[in-house]
């Protein structure tokens, strides 16, 4: 984005409304394009020129006189000025009484050699009333004035992105603003002031209605603002159960957050409302963060300006999350790679002696606290404390094996230990965070080439791969449960932190691990159980997605939490190809300029 900006020629047409003051003008501005080591093309600004006139059919600079107008108003009449920065100043209207209003007509006209494409009209701001007996009356006198802008006879009166806009060159296009104090409004019993909205036309040579032109000042709502203006208490939810489908357009507050400085609001159920046009994707609001950021995750791209997609158009790939057959493989990031070996115990004749410890002395381990067994298959259950094994009858090898499963009699699965090492060491040796996964390679992969223009306007939040054991032989060597659980395995009720710096992923280290190149990454399983996961959900996009959440390691396989087709929680090997959905969160402040979060009008992000 950063490098195609700057082959893009624009103008910003620029409108400024007051009721004593309205101005429109035009900024022109060029760029270079580089044509080899040798060459440069510098582009003529000039060549692409759309100005102000009273005419359309040929450039006519004169007097804006009001087109139409209501008895008992008095109005000014606007000048142009085409010269170094073309300008409509002194457009003015003075009202008296409710059903008035003033039209002014002029035209946007190309004068240069390529076609202008009408790419945005942006509200910018919002509107004022100033008034030195500021009542009741003059504020809903005040509500009742409006402002609308008609480009060819399509209304705009918010921010909206427009596709396949285009004005030809030598060509007018007529544009109207309208100032109106509506028919049924209310009587003001002080004078006032009304300061509207800036509005600003951007045309482009290209037709990119996602284009916004960098220094463009822009001031709107804040998304946290929007977000917050009308939210529930989630007190009463039983949030370890699924929502039902009713719709439900208001976000909830966190329980316990609300006397933070930013509580966290997050939508849950059937959600219409939530979506967001950000960097040319769309996106869905799931929850805003502690620092007052707002988390979205990916939607596609949009389609007529709409954000409706549904099945793989939702996800950037189907991807495997990582290689499979080694606890090392639920990272994000992972480690020394232990890889679980299957041995077949059904023709057991030998006696092994299995250990609870086991003790180093620099060249071979002995087994501590031990029992023996000449028959897996009778003894399995009875020897799940005792983990070490040599599969011999001495107690003493160079190389230990620790057995990671006790489901099967007929097969036990282990992971080789050396030179000294336990399963302590080796547990922190395998979530050592030195290796990409794979489902990270794809996201950052997919961030550099088309969100790395966009990274200013991201806070780095934490992206948490929980890798915190609770069950299991891995959990302890004196645990008996047949396969090792972590954390997001059984949570009732949603967690938003992270148990620990090593798997809260984060660019920056001061607020996690420093491991991430760029700040993007999945949701938790407990963010999808907040978000509410069931048919019918705002999550639910008719495809099985990744979570970030790691779920157990059983005999030779890693799983990690997932999401069904069905929108139900179940469990993956990280070899299964499932859709990646990157999720990112818009810094605090971050502001609207235009929609409704619906998915024809989806909330337009500044970028």
């Amino acid at each position: 984005m950063e490098r195609s900006r700057k082959r893009k020629i624009y103008v910003i047409l620029i409108l400024m409304f007051t009721i004593a003051s309205l101005s429109i003008g035009f900024a022109a501005f060029s760029g270079v394009l580089n044509i080899s080591s040798s060459a440069t093309v510098s582009v003529n600004g000039d060549l692409f020129s759309v100005k102000f006139s009273t005419e359309k059919e040929s450039l006519v600079v004169s007097d804006v006189k009001p087109s139409s107008i209501t008895s008992g108003i008095t109005a000014s009449d606007g000048i142009i000025d085409n010269s170094t920065n073309p300008m409509i100043t002194n457009l003015s209207a003075s009202f008296t009484k409710p059903g008035q209003y003033v039209e002014y007509t002029f035209y946007a006209r190309n004068e240069g050699v390529y076609i202008a494409y009408l790419n945005n009209v942006n509200f910018i701001g919002e509107k004022v009333c100033q008034s030195d007996e500021m009542t009741s009356n003059v504020q809903s006198a005040c509500d009742s004035i409006d402002l609308k802008v008609f480009v060819n006879s399509e209304e705009y009166s918010e921010s909206t992105r427009i596709d396949s806009h285009y004005l030809d060159k030598n060509t007018g296009e007529e544009v109207i603003v309208r100032i109106e104090y509506a028919s049924d409004g209310g009587w003001s019993d002080a004078q006032f002031n009304v300061t509207f909205p800036n509005v600003v036309m951007v045309y482009s040579t290209i037709n990119d209605s996602a284009f916004i032109p960098e220094g463009l000042d822009i001031s709107g709502p804040s998304l946290l603002s929007v977000i917050s203006q009308n939210v529930a208490s989630d007190s009463s939810l039983d949030l370890s159960t699924n929502p039902d489908t009713t719709l439900n357009n208001i976000p909830y507050i966190r329980s316990g957050t609300e006397s933070q400085e930013f509580p966290i609001y997050y939508y849950r159920g059937n959600v219409t409302n939530n979506h967001v046009r950000f960097a040319g994707f769309c996106w869905k609001i799931v929850r805003t963060t502690d620092t007052g950021g707002v988390k979205i995750i990916y939607n596609g791209f949009p389609v007529n300006g709409s954000c409706s997609n549904t099945g793989e158009a939702t996800h950037i790939a189907l991807s495997a999350f990582n290689d499979n057959t080694s606890p090392t493989y639920v990272g994000y990031m992972y480690g020394d790679v232990y890889l679980a070996t299957e041995k077949d115990m059904s023709s057991q004749s030998a006696t092994y002696i299995y250990g609870n410890d086991v003790n180093w002395d620099g060249s071979s381990y002995t087994l501590v606290d031990t029992k023996s067994s000449s028959s897996w298959s009778t003894d399995y259950s009875s020897l799940s404390t005792y983990h070490y094994t040599c599969f011999n009858s001495s107690g003493t090898c160079t190389k230990v094996y620790y057995i990671n499963s006790y489901e099967s009699s007929t097969y036990v699965y282990y992971l080789t230990l050396e030179n000294g090492r336990n399963i302590d060491d080796a547990k922190i040796a395998m979530f050592a965070n030195k290796n990409n996964s794979t489902a990270k390679s794809v996201i950052d992969g997919w961030f550099a080439n088309f969100m790395i223009a966009h990274v200013d306007s991201l806070e780095d939040t934490v992206f948490c791969n929980d890798r915190t054991l609770v069950s299991g032989p891995l959990y302890s060597k004196d645990n008996s449960s047949s396969r090792s659980y972590f954390k997001a395995y059984n949570i009732s009720t949603p967690v938003l932190t992270c148990s620990n710096t090593r798997d809260s992923f984060t660019v920056n280290s001061t607020n996690g691990n420093g491991m991430l190149t760029y700040p993007v990454g999945l949701l938790t399983s407990s963010e999808y159980k907040l978000a509410g996961v069931a048919d019918g959900t705002y999550l639910d996009n008719d495809q099985t997605q990744w979570t970030m959440s790691p779920y157990y390691f059983n005999d030779i396989n890693a799983d990690m939490a997932s999401i069904t087709t069905s929108m139900t929680f179940d469990n993956e090997r990280v070899e299964e190809p499932k859709g990646i959905r990157p999720v990112v969160s818009l810094k605090p402040g971050i502001q609207v300029f235009g929609g409704d979060g619906s998915a024809t009008m989806p909330y337009l992000v500044i970028e």
